[in-house]
């Protein structure tokens, strides 16, 4: 690998890790501030609001001009972001800070995958592509560690870890600095946003483009995959034999982390589309028997749970490996960020549909995911996943 491309690799991997530094106790550090929940859920929804009308527009920009540029400022407004939530009192402070959260997520949503693809084109073209994105996959390894330091760090002192948190997203951005220029702006893209759009919806409903399939199963897998996060520990407490127990739900998050992880692994070791085939089958039959099993023997609701998100992060990697590279480089970030938001759109109605199945069959809420994706690895793994 480049070291161009290992540099890409570190900016991803470290501005992730530093954002999961603080993941698993946000929401908890603004409880003991003095906020409600409905507050809290004003300041999600504002970032969910503010992310849905800056996300396009912003991945236009970074698509006519530069993608270098975007990544950077991203880093310096989640270093903003962390920095004002510590130094914040009241929920007006933590509003301000939830904005540049959210002009953050805005400004690498779509972003550093079109990056990445462009960096690692122009300097590894001997390379199989799907792998430039396990980045995102093998990176939960070391994000499972920061969020256990994180946490210890929490336990000692609640505001001095954004403060940390804040310095280290600073270097992040400094580190950013460093990227390989791309000057997309050199290259004559001169389309309006309007234009953009008018050519995405050419590029995916032209009657020669597979790339509307690709967004089908990429939206699928994307939506399949924040189900799972969003709802994996009430799989957990369905059974009352874990109600109480936290400390394993805390061991069972990193578990998952590693198993997302190891798709990242899985799919770069891979020779050939076969064994990746029969990996996945292999996979998807494991984590269905566990979930059948364990309405007897709960515990093994954990392995259930590891194996099909290793799954569905494989197959997420894949897909959008595959979007990526069936779209044109001109209007790759606006597409992704589009899609984006269009997931955001679609998941206001499949959650509560997701949440009435899961309260009514736990964790065998698995089976129709895994059937779905039991259809859907013909066209995961197609022959261009062959080279190397």
């Amino acid at each position: 690998m480049s070291k161009s491309v290992s540099l890409v690799n570190g900016v991803g991997i470290s501005f992730g890790c530093v954002r999961i530094l603080i993941g698993a106790f946000s929401v908890v550090y603004l409880l003991d501030h003095g906020l409600t929940l409905t507050e809290i859920g004003w300041i999600k929804s504002f970032q969910a609001a503010v992310i849905v009308f800056v996300d396009i527009p912003l991945s236009h920009i970074s698509d006519k001009y530069s993608r270098k540029f975007s990544i950077t400022l991203s880093a310096f407004c989640a270093s903003i972001w962390l920095y004002l939530t510590g130094a914040s009192e009241h929920f007006y402070g933590f509003l301000v800070a939830e904005f540049f959260n959210a002009l953050s997520l805005g400004l690498m949503s779509g972003t550093f995958n079109s990056y990445l693809y462009d960096v690692s084109k122009n300097n590894d073209k001997m390379k199989s592509l799907r792998k430039f994105f396990t980045i995102s996959e093998k990176s939960f390894f070391f994000m499972g560690i920061f969020s256990l330091v994180g946490a210890v760090l929490y336990s000692q002192n609640n505001i001095n870890v954004w403060y940390i948190s804040a310095a280290l997203m600073f270097l992040v951005f400094i580190s950013s600095l460093f990227l390989p220029k791309d000057n997309l702006n050199k290259s004559g893209n001169s389309a309006t946003l309007k234009e953009t759009l008018n050519n995405i919806m050419t590029s995916v409903f032209g009657k020669k483009s597979d790339t509307k399939k690709f967004i089908f199963i990429n939206i699928v897998f994307s939506m399949f995959l924040q189900i799972l996060i969003q709802y994996w520990q009430v799989m957990m407490t369905y059974s009352s034999e874990f109600l109480d127990k936290k400390i394993l739900l805390g061991v069972v998050f990193f578990a998952i982390l590693m198993s997302q992880s190891l798709a990242g692994l899985a799919i770069e070791r891979s020779k050939n589309k076969l064994v990746l085939k029969i990996t996945l089958s292999f996979s998807l039959l494991l984590s269905g028997s566990f979930s059948v099993i364990s309405m007897y023997y709960p515990i093994l609701t954990i392995p259930s749970l590891c194996s099909i998100f290793f799954t569905m992060s494989t197959f997420a990697s894949l897909s959008l490996s595959q979007l990526v590279e069936n779209t044109p480089r001109d209007i790759r970030s606006t597409l992704l960020s589009s899609l984006a938001v269009l997931s955001k759109i679609v998941m206001f109605i499949i959650m509560p549909i997701s949440a009435i199945l899961i309260n009514k069959l736990g964790v065998n809420f698995n089976l129709i995911l895994i059937l779905t994706m039991f259809f859907c690895i013909k066209y995961i793994i197609t022959p261009t996943d062959n080279r190397e």
